[in-house]
């Protein structure tokens, strides 16, 4: 795990939680990490740590749409999948 202190810690996760899951998820999708994570393996490990901490709590996301606030099936059919096989580990 990364050898970071807990202020840091702290602050990390503050400025992540300001900037957002998807954000980050970005982030590392098409920057690997360099834009709004950065720093060392350790640091991006701990990032994520962070992202599977939030998936795990968030089961489905509401998305904009055309009429308003909708309900993404896709992405909540793959979530109910991540769970299902990581419960039967």
């Amino acid at each position: 795990m990364p050898d970071h202190d807990k202020e840091s810690r702290k602050a990390l996760v503050a400025y992540w939680e300001r900037l957002g899951l998807e954000q980050i998820k970005n982030d590392f999708l098409y920057t690997r990490g360099v834009m709004y994570v950065g720093g060392t393996q350790e640091t991006q490990a701990l990032a994520r740590a962070w992202i599977r901490e939030k998936e795990r709590k968030e089961v489905f996301i509401l998305k904009p749409t055309l009429w308003g606030v909708g309900i993404d099936l896709k992405e909540l059919g793959r979530r109910i999948r991540r769970l299902y096989r990581a419960g039967k580990r």
